[in-house]
């Protein structure tokens, strides 16, 4: 597997680091507890990965070392909590397995674990055993490396991009054509937002959903205007626009579970005699919060405003007459 690979890999330069008179394949066979078939395969990856590799014959037996004076760079001392905090972080990231983001992470936390191997065999068993992270709904990014790639490469260079984006309801995918500014991660999901050339306008596009990117040779200069912070914290998940103050009571069997997580960065809790809370936050799309609030079923009630409650009001209706 790949991630054996790059292990053993990784353990290989530090026992060549380790020696100034040179290991013998042999030698490193035994290591490694490998073929000398893969040790030989493993330093023709590693000279082709730029090491500078050197062999030389002492006494009849050919020993591999690298150049005089050169030492790969030294990991950096990480305490017993950092370890699991990377390896928790990797766990986290595992919504975007598929993409080059989650390949990076993934390839410089198996060189940091083959250090840990050597260095506390018992410590590396029990983060791999002992850290588990649940997703639900997780999108699947297996197909899109390559936009993801020309993405962050037109955000880079602020270069425009073209591409086609089919959303779940549409026939045919439309052409857009985009200034990327930045990639959002929110609720486990992969998003570009940037300037619409075709709407005059800063948009959100989930990545899964654009079929096929190029990269422009028009050039832009980003917009004093594009504010992101400001934007994002008028959306209650990705809609952003003019706030409306929303109001919604929760039973008092719902209250501790309402108040024990920030839903917006408006947010504020107004305890009730009966034990209730009322939470009020300012957001754009009422569509947004009606989906959310649908699933407290009845432990929520819309205070304000009267749209969102007459909304919540003919789904409901709808529902039961389904």
């Amino acid at each position: 597997m790949r991630g054996n690979q790059v292990t053993r890999q990784w353990r290989l330069v530090r026992l060549l680091s380790a020696t100034t008179r040179g290991r013998s394949i042999p030698d490193l066979q035994r290591e490694l507890e490998v073929t000398s078939r893969t040790v030989r395969r493993d330093l023709e990856a590693l000279e082709q990965a730029g090491f500078p590799l050197i062999s030389e014959t002492r006494r009849g037996e050919v020993l591999w070392r690298f150049i005089d004076g050169y030492q790969p760079e030294s990991p950096v001392a990480l305490t017993t909590d950092e370890l699991m905090a990377l390896y928790f972080s990797r766990r986290l990231l595992e919504p975007l397995r598929g993409t080059p983001m989650f390949e990076g992470i993934r390839s410089a936390l198996e060189k940091i674990g083959a250090v840990v191997s050597l260095r506390m065999p018992s410590l590396r068993g029990s983060l791999d055993s002992g850290i588990s992270v649940s997703t639900f709904g997780r999108k699947d990014y297996r197909n899109v490396g390559h936009v993801f790639t020309r993405l962050m490469h037109g955000m880079r260079n602020h270069f425009t991009l073209e591409f086609d984006y089919k959303p779940p309801r549409r026939d045919q995918a439309g052409r857009y054509r985009l200034d990327p500014y930045k990639l959002w991660y929110q609720d486990h999901g992969l998003y570009v937002v940037g300037w619409d050339h075709d709407h005059s306008d800063f948009r959100v596009f989930a990545v899964e959903r654009i079929v096929g990117v190029r990269v422009t040779n028009q050039r832009f200069e980003p917009r004093e205007d594009f504010n992101f912070h400001a934007l994002k914290n008028t959306a209650f998940r990705f809609v952003w626009g003019d706030p409306k103050q929303v109001r919604i009571r929760f039973s008092a069997d719902q209250a501790a579970y309402a108040t024990e997580r920030m839903w917006h960065g408006s947010q504020k809790a107004f305890e009730q005699g009966d034990g209730s809370v009322v939470l009020q936050f300012s957001v754009a799309d009422l569509a947004e919060v009606k989906r959310w609030l649908i699933g407290w079923g009845a432990g929520a009630e819309v205070l304000e405003p009267d749209d969102l409650r007459n909304e919540i009001r003919n789904e409901c209706a709808l529902m039961a007459r389904k």
